[in-house]
């Protein structure tokens, strides 16, 4: 969240809110106190405001924009409301003394902020104002009791949602002094049960069901009345609702018509044209009307939309299912990273549903971006964007409608590379790129004093026969061209200085952001393809540094030239220049046919590189099953594919290009030719005519090089959109985001799974399927399974290398959801199957993760994973320099160098996956023995094949398409005599 000054009158803001209850209600010094220390923010879509694992330090109230009320469940975070202007929230937290309340924008949005030590002093020292908040409901107040107290079954039913809403609306709120017994109020129904909300009360938690008359102790710690919530029970008729409202008297504060955006300085929406509120894309026909649809809802939720590959798919389901539907703009939403549901309600229900979303009006996919004020806002891609009245729009639609809603989800990408994102290096480097902006204007001007020393030779000196002079003018074009020189070489000298830097900031931050993408990301791209697209940064970067600066300086100081040549003669000025709109023509027209086979090119160039890196990687495979010449062919028919696309594209800008000088050379023949009658008839001298033919070319050259500046242009605009498909994925956790999450302390090793379910995919099969699970501190636990069971897709959820898509895992009662990233990582080692060695020494090797360790410390480690005998064999023991990817080192060696490597970490919670495979019977039991007596105290997980060298864990896992089928100790598995005991007997039969 951001401070807000442009959007926002501060002062007419706060006078419109003290004229409003609550806070009408404070007095003179109190209203003064009270504008002295709020403030305004502002918030993007998606900011968190309020957390429901932190005390609140402010409370806030919605001056513009909506908020998005969750609620925890067990697959997640759920929408319990959507709250717009004038609803004020974080004051519950207080009241209650708990933090509970989880508030994030839906939307941009204002607000004002009010310090907590501010809004818990107006409640202690104004009766009025305490007694508003006395009986004033919560939505999260509600579904956090109501969920405790088991009166809202939310986890069992699939209409939980509506079930909290009931709840909600029949409520009720009483507050009472510490020490007073508690009564129910006498007008409400007796079918209420009330809860205790307030957090602390010593043996009552939150939630506890009270009885008349009961008294309840009171709190030193916390001085505020006891707040207690009414719930009306799942048994009760409808008819058993309230009454009447406690204090009837009162509105929530968002109802209050008063809080009008005009008194609060704001612009109203109203005002604004409809294509300043929402995105509007044309489409005709059924094919582009769904490509104009997703664009719309891709605009609206800020995704990024790469049209082209969005087209292809679009046509290919269009034909298979002979029409546009919902489910099929929902499986292209989803393409761009948006999670997308159909759902079905009553028409008059529409309005309450989020937006934007998709649906069919009047027999054409519409998008449905607000309902406000009884005014329905669509966009229509056939007609445009529209208002229609509500009850307008609902006459047209059926009595139950179907609509789709999709919603950004945490791995949705943000719209944000593009040219904006080079504004902060232009501002970085502005004073470097000014000075090569003046020498570049000093080395134009000494240029164009050269031309008319030229012109005053043939005019002047040529015709009076004058020598001294010829060579004081010759002398000068000369000095001119030296100091011409000399700027040029300083401006190139700044100028590549200015570029590198700017290069070395591009490529530290996409590297940056490449390293901080989740593994889901890596899944599921090819290493030859994420190396081709940060490849792309070198093309960004020698355009904007190289190509497009010198163009757009060229094409600027041929504005200067053009000016002197007007002097000269306005006449033979649209003569030299009236070649330009046939080039103009030429370039727009070759424009869309270039940026199609560039784009072809790209991909066949990304599929090339993918493959040769592919073969490289694997060539120890590639030699042993003898596939040199399939390998060879594969990859010369994918290269001889992307020479025929790069053909294309070569011809069609040399031709292009060749066009473009053909044009230019008859703009200067152009001008010799009328010049010279010109100069016959006495209108131009003879130097004259030289002279403005040798400007007219710094004119017409710079205008006649669109044609390589827009190629270019093309070129860099699908460099920009592939490397913006690395730049704008969401990281695993952004710094702000992971320094504002609690710090795990050192682990114990205890770890608890509760109803875990992973899958790779929103669709298909789970690979982690309804988990529970617990393992105690210091167990050493085997975990087996057959190829494919789960059982590294389980491990890999403990570090958070992957997010469960429900349930949640625990270490030391800590939900490893709400704690940093990287306090969790930090103290969680991994040992894959596949371990990489990097280029270095063996030392080097091992004390990856700790530059600093000693040389005592690096040899335990080996001596720990049996390493350091075999070590020592080598010729130069732990100097031994190792090839790339370990290539002069065998599987098992590899292997116990990764092993050492992680125990120098000396992480509290070891994962070993497979990390045994290549070791064979003795060393991997001596290697287990080994990793027992160090990991005394330290959790440890064994995923391996062999079932013999588990046998003395602490505890083993059975895993089978992806569920946990048996645990226990080797021979309580023996004796249940199911899965674990006839594999272990046939490997014992098989050994």
């Amino acid at each position: 969240m951001s401070v807000s000054s442009k959007s926002l009158d501060l002062s007419a803001a706060l006078t419109a809110v003290c004229q409003t209850p609550p806070f009408s209600l404070l007095t003179e010094n109190q209203s003064q106190l009270l504008k002295s220390r709020v403030g305004a923010v502002s918030c993007e879509l998606g900011d968190r405001i309020l957390r429901p694992d932190a005390i609140p330090s402010s409370v806030y109230l919605v001056i513009s924009g909506k908020v998005r009320l969750l609620g925890e469940e067990k697959s997640g975070s759920a929408t319990i409301k959507l709250r717009g202007r004038g609803s004020f929230f974080g004051w519950a937290s207080l009241l209650c003394g708990d933090p509970f309340e989880w508030v994030i924008a839906s939307e941009p949005t204002i607000l004002l902020e009010i310090p907590s030590d501010c809004f818990v002093d107006l409640i202690f020292n104004n009766n009025d104002f305490a007694h508003y908040f006395a009986t004033l409901r919560n939505p999260h107040e509600i579904h956090r009791v109501a969920t405790i107290a088991n009166e809202c079954t939310a986890y069992q039913r699939s209409d939980w949602k509506k079930s909290l809403v009931t709840k909600q609306d029949q409520s009720h709120v009483v507050t009472l002094s510490q020490g007073v017994p508690f009564t129910a109020p006498k007008q409400v129904s007796e079918n209420v049960h009330w809860y205790l909300s307030t957090a602390g009360v010593a043996g009552f938690p939150v939630g506890y069901k009270m009885s008349d008359g009961e008294i309840l102790p009171k709190t030193d710690a916390f001085s505020l009345p006891y707040r207690f919530i009414g719930l009306l029970h799942e048994d009760a008729t409808e008819t058993d609702s309230f009454i009447q409202p406690v204090d009837s008297n009162i509105k929530p504060f968002r109802e209050r018509p008063s809080l009008s955006l005009s008194s609060l300085g704001i612009i109203e929406e109203d005002h604004l044209n409809l294509d300043q509120q929402f995105p509007f894309v044309h489409g005709k026909g059924e094919l582009s009307e769904g490509l104009a649809i997703c664009e719309m809802v891709s605009l609206q939720l800020a995704v990024p939309f790469r049209k082209d590959n969005l087209k292809k798919v679009l046509e290919g389901q269009f034909k298979r299912d002979k029409g546009l539907s919902l489910p099929l703009i929902g499986n292209m939403l989803e393409l761009l990273g948006l999670n997308c549901q159909i759902a079905a309600v009553k028409k008059e229900y529409i309005a309450g549903s989020e937006f934007p979303s998709v649906l069919f009006y009047q027999d054409r996919l519409a998008v449905l971006f607000s309902v406000v004020n009884d005014t329905v806002t669509l966009g229509l891609p056939s007609k445009g964007l529209e208002r229609i009245r509500l009850v307008d729009f609902l006459s047209q639609l059926e009595d139950e409608v179907e609509f789709l809603q999709p919603k950004r989800v945490g791995s949705t990408p943000f719209s944000k590379f593009g040219w904006s994102w080079f504004i902060p290096l232009v501002k970085k480097y502005r004073s470097s790129l000014i000075l090569v902006f003046a020498a570049s204007l000093l080395a134009q001007l000494f240029g164009l004093a050269i031309p008319l020393l030229i012109q005053q030779i043939i005019d002047k000196v040529l015709s009076q026969g004058n020598t001294s002079t010829l060579n004081v003018l010759g002398g000068l074009m000369i000095v001119l061209a030296l100091f011409r020189g000399i700027l040029m070489s300083l401006r190139t000298y700044v100028f590549v200085d200015t570029t590198d830097r700017m290069d070395l900031t591009l490529g530290t931050a996409v590297i940056g952001r490449l390293l901080s993408l989740p593994l889901r990301f890596f899944d599921r791209r090819p290493v030859g393809e994420l190396s081709q697209r940060i490849g792309e940064l070198n093309t960004i970067r020698s355009f904007m540094t190289g190509t497009a600066l010198v163009s757009v300086l060229n094409i600027i100081f041929a504005l200067l030239y053009l000016v002197v040549m007007i002097v000269y003669s306005p006449f033979l000025t649209a003569v030299a220049l009236s070649t330009l709109p046939l080039y103009f023509l030429l370039v727009f027209g070759i424009a869309p046919i270039y940026k199609t086979l560039i784009r072809r090119r790209a991909k066949a160039h990304a599929k090339t590189q993918s493959h040769l890196i592919e073969i490289l990687t694997g060539i120890n495979t590639v030699k042993a099953q003898h596939f040199e010449l399939t390998a060879r062919w594969k990859w010369q028919d994918r290269y001889r594919h992307m020479v025929d696309e790069g053909f294309k594209s070569t011809v069609l800008g040399a031709t292009s290009g060749e066009i473009g000088g053909f044009l230019s050379q008859v703009s200067g023949l152009l001008v010799l030719w009328v010049g010279m009658g010109m100069v016959l008839k006495g209108e131009l001298t003879l130097g004259m005519l030289i002279a403005f033919r040798i400007i007219a070319g710094n004119v017409t050259s710079p205008l006649l090089q669109l044609s390589k500046l827009y190629q270019g242009f093309q070129g860099v605009q699908l460099s920009m959109e592939r490397l913006g498909d690395l730049l704008d994925q969401n990281p695993e956790l952004s710094s702000e985001d992971d320094l504002y999450q609690i710090a795990l302390p050192a682990i114990q090793g205890d770890i608890r799974f509760e109803d875990v379910k992973f899958r790779f995919s929103n669709k298909g099969p789970y690979q982690v399927s309804n988990v529970n699970l617990h393992i105690e501190r210091g167990q050493f636990v085997g975990i087996v399974g057959q190829s494919g069971s789960g059982k590294s897709t389980l491990t890999k959820l403990i570090p958070r290398l992957y997010d469960v898509n429900e349930g949640r895992i625990f270490i030391d009662n800590y939900d490893i959801s709400k704690v940093s990233l990287t306090t969790l990582r930090r103290q969680v080692g991994i040992v894959p199957q596949d371990s990489l060695l990097f280029e270095g020494t063996v030392a080097e090797n091992i004390a990856l993760n700790d530059p600093q360790a000693s040389d005592e410390a690096i040899m335990n480690a080996a001596s720990i994973a049996c390493a350091h005998d075999f070590i020592m064999s080598l010729e130069l023991g732990y100097a031994t320099q190792i090839a790339e990817r370990g290539g002069n080192l065998s599987g098992g060696q590899r292997q116990r160098i990764a092993i050492a490597r992680t125990i120098l970490s000396n992480p509290q919670l070891l994962i070993m996956d497979e990390a045994t495979s290549a070791l064979d019977y003795n060393t991997e039991r001596q290697l287990c023995l080994n990793l027992q007596r160090w990991a005394a105290g330290r959790t440890v997980l064994f995923i391996t094949h062999r079932l013999s060298t588990i046998k003395n864990s602490d505890q083993i896992l059975l895993m089978s398409d992806g569920q946990l089928l048996e645990s226990g100790t080797h021979d309580q598995l023996i004796e249940l005599n199911q899965l674990y005991s006839s594999l272990y007997m046939q490997q014992s039969s098989s050994s």
